[in-house]
């Protein structure tokens, strides 16, 4: 019977430690994140609002030619290694009192903690925010933080 109960007990811990290997797996990048954004091709008009934030931007976004997207004031996006490719138009919103930022999504010091604690944010966590012949971006009280990988 001692040998039963030893056999389930270990079994018991492998479960446990197998499930907490899965959550914190799939925890990790969208922990704090209001709203993850696997990517995304933007060829309307979308408005992001600060209700959504952070936004955790894990895939590059687009904004064809005939899209738009608005960001209200105090939106926080937060970059994965993406970033956002504007041919169309792009208006960062910010006020004063909130302004709208673009950073890395290992900055915890604007919306939280989004990455679990991987490390502190550095200069090219994120690529850009690359606006093509014909598109416009008016960023209005906004701040960029920690972009500029290759």
């Amino acid at each position: 019977m001692k040998r039963n109960r030893t056999f389930f007990y270990r079994f018991l811990f492998m479960v446990s430690l197998f499930g907490l290997i899965v959550f914190f797996t799939n925890f990790q990048l969208s922990a704090f994140a209001q709203t993850v954004v696997p990517g995304a091709t933007i060829s309307g008009t979308q408005t992001w609002s600060a209700a959504g934030s952070p936004y955790l931007i894990t895939g590059n976004v687009s904004i064809t030619s005939t899209g738009t997207l608005n960001l209200d004031p105090g939106v926080i996006l937060k970059f994965s290694g993406t970033g956002i490719i504007v041919e169309g138009t792009l208006n960062a919103n910010g006020i004063g009192t909130a302004p709208v930022a673009f950073t890395s999504y290992r900055d915890d010091a604007l919306g939280g903690n989004t990455d679990g604690d991987n490390g502190p944010p550095a200069p090219g966590d994120w690529y850009s925010v690359l606006v093509e012949g014909g598109g416009t971006a008016n960023l209005t009280y906004t701040t960029v933080r920690y972009g500029g990988a290759d």
